[in-house]
């Protein structure tokens, strides 16, 4: 695959960090110097949960705005800020400006499509919404004093006005055709009702206050906790509740029969777009599902020859139905499942200077994904570190149902999601010295997700040269991680373009992966209610594996693996365009 490259010649040592230093014109340097200023203002006005992860604890008592009104200002000012970046002179910047500006205008420009696209009216999935977000936020916050938990417990008492907002947005949807498909969000209510317990004391809002710091005088502690508590009864739950009922009511009422955004208005016409969003590429969704058989087929043969060695005496499909029943591969115990991947999380940590220069200053740890939200959350994600390092990063993963949960899955998993995948690449890049867009852009379509999520799916393949696939059957669960991403390129473009069923994108997987029925289905409805980005993966580890492929051909013994690592990290997320150009210049120069 080649993917056609947009970025030309002069911005490609940009990025390969040149220590000379640059006499631009003062004017044109101070504009664009005051432009991602206001810009970045701007970024955490917009978002003050986010930015108080970031380090901005001034922002720790404010939410953000999805009414209408906040949508239509945000548009004014990021075409304001489009206006400001095109009247810069590029000339007078240095090169590694000149990228800043041009990812600069890209990422605005993809905002403000997306303040007007109808995936506006979809703020949650089956992976992601705005009521689990919201309670599980305390996680990347450090409560050290009154103060933090004052501005805590005020944001627990804005929640309705902003659970509301987004209702708003629903409803608006349903009034233009704009909704998910049943399939995919049945059960979704459960995990917001499943944030209402019975007492306050017992919610996932009220941890914070379970153990206070000894610095708070007693009563305070009490009036603090009494607060808290009058803010989770008086407002948290009647919003839930009410989003609740909006979801079973009204919503579940008009959700489309069938799978796939093509049946919205211009429903295509938005697919393709979230597609050059996700992949950085003009991949049409014909080729992109071309890309994905072809995978298919290669990772097939892979497949057969593990199967050879582990001496099974059958077919592939019966060697897969043995990995997904066989009670030697599974376990009901979820402390299992965080002790396996505890140990394989350790011993991948000794084994990065072997094949990394430079790693990240911050550490991560390990979590089990809330049970409310456990039974329709993806198997494990990733949260990287917080900028200012009060925070390390957090390996988020799943122990609902351990007995559906195979064995064989957590090498490559744990190695995509923590170290050398996801939290890696993200604390580095909070590291590095990049304009505050770049070094924290949002994850989703606003960002260049295909470099992130290729850059994970690499480094499963990597786990082989780490010998950390002990037996074939560990093997076969990273081959079966492969293929789930090369069945994505399918399923997914198959359900929102081919208008493929769910059953049909279920049957495809069951077909061509070990991944229990169990994972299967959740993965299918995370493809159908979250369009296009899951195609990312296999796209950008594509492009990362043929830049390897060429730089061990055109550099033979001088080729060496860390620097090779070290360089394609030291870029930040970027377009697959410019880290192609990037990455042949840094061959030639090796030359």
């Amino acid at each position: 695959m080649s993917l056609k490259t947009r970025v030309t010649s002069a911005l490609v040592g940009a990025l390969v960090f040149t220590s000379l230093p640059y006499y631009g014109w003062a004017d044109d340097v101070a504009k664009f110097e005051k432009l991602l200023a206001d810009h970045w203002q701007f970024t955490l006005d917009q978002d003050p949960m986010r930015a108080s992860t970031l380090g901005y604890r001034e922002y720790d008592a404010k939410i953000a705005d999805f009414s209408k009104e906040a949508s239509e200002k945000s548009q004014t000012a990021l075409k304001a800020f489009l206006e400001r970046a095109g009247q810069i002179n590029t000339d007078d910047l240095s090169d590694a400006d000149r990228v800043n500006l041009s990812l600069f205008k890209d990422l605005v420009s993809k905002g403000l499509a997306l303040t007007k696209s109808d995936i506006r009216y979809l703020p949650f999935s089956t992976i992601f919404g705005w009521h689990d977000g919201f309670a599980t936020m305390s996680d990347q916050l450090l409560l050290q004093n009154a103060q933090n938990y004052r501005d805590y417990i005020s944001r627990l008492s804005q929640y309705p006005t902003l659970s509301d907002a987004n209702l708003d947005l629903l409803a608006t949807g349903v009034e233009k055709g704009i909704v998910h498909a049943c399939s995919a969000i049945r059960g979704h209510e459960d995990g917001i009702i499943g944030f209402v317990t019975e007492a306050a004391e017992d919610s996932y809002y009220y941890r914070p206050f379970l153990h206070m710091p000894d610095s708070i005088t007693v009563d305070e502690q009490n009036r603090l906790k009494a607060d808290a508590k009058k803010a989770i009864e008086g407002q948290i739950f009647p919003a839930l509740k009410r989003h609740y009922d909006f979801i079973v009511g009204t919503y579940q009422k008009n959700c489309l029969a069938k799978e796939g955004i093509y049946q919205w208005p211009g429903g295509k016409d938005t697919y393709a777009e979230l597609l050059r969003f996700v992949t950085t590429t003009d991949m049409t969704a014909p080729e992109i599902h071309q890309v994905g058989l072809d995978e298919v087929k290669r990772i097939r043969s892979e497949m057969e020859q593990v199967k050879q060695d582990a001496k099974f005496d059958g077919t592939l499909k019966e060697f897969i139905h043995f990995l997904r029943t066989d009670p030697q591969f599974y376990t009901d115990d979820p402390a299992e499942i965080i002790k396996i991947v505890s140990t394989i999380s350790k011993k991948v940590d000794g084994l990065l200077p072997e094949f990394f220069g430079h790693l990240p200053r911050t550490s991560y740890g390990l979590k089990e994904i809330p049970a409310a939200v456990a039974p329709k959350s993806t198997v494990a994600f990733a949260q990287p570190p917080a900028a200012d390092g009060t925070k390390a990063g957090v390996y988020w993963v799943n122990t609902y149902q351990p007995e559906k949960r195979p064995l064989y899955q957590y090498v490559p998993l744990t190695i995509h999601e923590a170290m050398p995948g996801h939290i890696m690449q993200l604390a580095l890049q909070g590291e590095m010295t990049l304009p505050n867009f770049r070094k924290f852009a949002p994850y989703g379509y606003v960002s260049y997700t295909a470099y992130i999520e290729g850059w994970a799916l690499y480094t499963e393949r990597l786990g082989l040269e780490m010998d950390l696939y002990n037996d074939p059957y560990d093997n076969f669960g990273r081959l079966s991680y492969e293929m789930w991403r090369a069945c994505r390129l399918v399923v997914d473009t198959g359900i929102h373009y081919y208008g493929w069923s769910r059953q049909k994108a279920i049957d495809f997987m069951l077909e061509n992966t070990a991944l229990s029925e169990g994972n299967v289905k959740v993965e299918v409805d995370r493809y159908i209610s979250f369009p296009a980005q899951a195609t990312s993966y296999k796209i950008g580890e594509l492009k990362i594996r043929e830049l390897r492929a060429k730089a061990e051909k055109e550099l033979g013994t001088a080729f060496d693996i860390r620097s090779f690592h070290d360089h394609v990290l030291a870029l930040g997320a970027v377009p697959l365009d410019l880290l192609e150009n990037v990455m042949e210049q840094w061959i030639a120069d090796q030359k």
